[in-house]
C-alpha cells in the first residue's frame, strides 16, 4: 500500500471472504449469523442489514419448496380441503407424467 499511496494513488486493505466470514466483530453485530436450516444443517449468511432498536430482527432460513402451499390454497384462494386434496393429487399425477416423458 505504500508504494501507490506515494505517488497519490489511494489505497487501503481490504478483506478477503475468508477473513470476513472469521471476522468476530461481524458476528456479535449480527451482520454475519448462524442458523439452522431444516435440509443443510447450521449454515452461516449475511445478517439484516437494517438496524432499528425498536424492530429487531430475526434471521431464519427460507422455507423449502412447497412449505406452504395448503395455507396459500385455504386462506388465499379459499380452497376447502376436499379442493386442496384434489389439487395435491392432480400436482402428483402432472408430476409422474412429466417424469415417464
Amino acid at each position: 500500500m505504500e508504494i501507490p499511496q506515494s505517488a497519490s494513488v489511494p489505497a487501503g486493505a481490504v478483506l478477503g471472504a475468508h477473513d470476513l466470514y472469521e471476522d468476530p466483530y461481524l458476528r456479535e453485530s449480527g451482520m454475519l449469523v448462524t442458523i439452522d436450516h431444516s435440509k443443510r444443517g447450521r449454515i452461516t449468511m449475511p445478517g439484516c442489514p437494517v438496524r432499528m432498536s425498536d424492530s429487531p430482527r430475526e434471521v431464519r432460513s427460507a422455507p423449502l419448496l412447497g412449505a406452504h402451499t395448503e395455507e396459500v390454497l385455504a386462506e388465499w384462494l379459499a380452497l376447502s380441503k376436499q379442493e386442496i386434496q384434489e389439487f395435491q393429487e392432480a400436482a402428483k399425477l402432472a408430476a409422474s407424467a412429466a417424469d415417464v416423458t
